[in-house]
């Protein structure tokens, strides 16, 4: 029996979890430029090793910037070179009888450098990329404080209120093959610079769900407000899963163990906490 997504909180919750009893997590969008990173990585690699097996003299030519033909193995092409070089061919200024397959091969890098600048960056750079991208800290609604906040460079990003001011940012995304699935856009007050803002995005990216992001930002209203019902409450999970593709080597960016206690201070300073008779 098929499952009509717009009525089931499995979905309707889909990019947050409990992190506390007073608190939910807010998962940031990120992952497009991970898909496409790794896209690149693999098509990349693909399309050299393509070229490298069914060219014999890019194959050559591969193998000799690692030194085949002058270090190890039989390389004719790159024989022939040094062997040249040896005879007093004009291509380095060490080339002469004594110059050593060493010699030979340390000058010729000096001189393909941007070469092995390119190889690397397509064996090594971008999966490097799509390995070690970590994951942002989630952006965190403190129904108890009934502020919202998160960490960014060392520094507490707040806004305190019962309305959560946001912006949806449609563009058509290709990966998502629809207009309707970009991030809400959230700004959140510097708490060291409070003429200053930050913006954060929230939403799953990809989400199950068209404009999933906007319904995200209704229901932590709601949940703010104390309007929430225990349908979603029940279905939200305890943690915040992601798709493998947003894995890293590295483990995710987190929020201070502090931070709640660190919001809660700001708010009071300023007169924002819920208990002041003004705030």
């Amino acid at each position: 029996m098929s499952t009509n997504r717009d009525d089931d909180p499995r979905y309707l919750v889909e990019g947050s979890a409990w992190s506390g009893p007073d608190s939910v997590d807010l998962k940031p969008y990120f992952g497009k430029m991970k898909i496409v990173f790794g896209s690149l990585a693999i098509i990349g690699i693909g399309v050299l090793i393509w070229f490298i097996m069914t060219s014999p003299l890019t194959h050559d030519r591969f193998l000799g910037l690692l030194g085949q033909g002058v270090l190890w193995g039989k390389n004719e092409l790159m024989s022939n070179t040094y062997e040249a070089c040896k005879e007093g061919a004009d291509y380095f200024p060490i080339c002469g009888p004594d110059v050593t397959p060493q010699e030979y091969f340390l000058a010729r890098a000096k001189d393909k450098i941007w070469d092995y600048v390119f190889y690397l960056g397509v064996f090594l750079g971008l999966p490097s990329i799509f390995l070690f991208w970590r994951r942002p800290a989630p952006i965190r609604c403190n129904k108890a404080l009934k502020a919202i906040y998160s960490w960014r460079r060392g520094r507490l990003f707040i806004h305190s209120g019962h309305y959560i001011e946001f912006k949806q940012k449609n563009f058509y995304d290709a990966i998502a093959q629809s207009s309707r699935r970009g991030p809400a856009v959230i700004e959140l007050t510097d708490s060291r610079s409070p003429a200053r803002k930050g913006k954060f995005k929230v939403g799953p990216y990809v989400s199950r769900l068209e404009s999933q992001p906007a319904r995200l930002l209704g229901q932590m209203r709601n949940f703010l407000l104390g309007y929430e019902g225990p349908t979603l409450s029940e279905a939200r999970p305890r943690r915040l899963s992601y798709p493998f593709w947003e894995w890293s080597l590295l483990p995710p960016h987190r929020l201070p163990a502090d931070i709640d206690a660190q919001a809660e201070r700001w708010l009071r300073e300023h007169g924002l906490h819920p208990d002041d008779a003004d705030g």
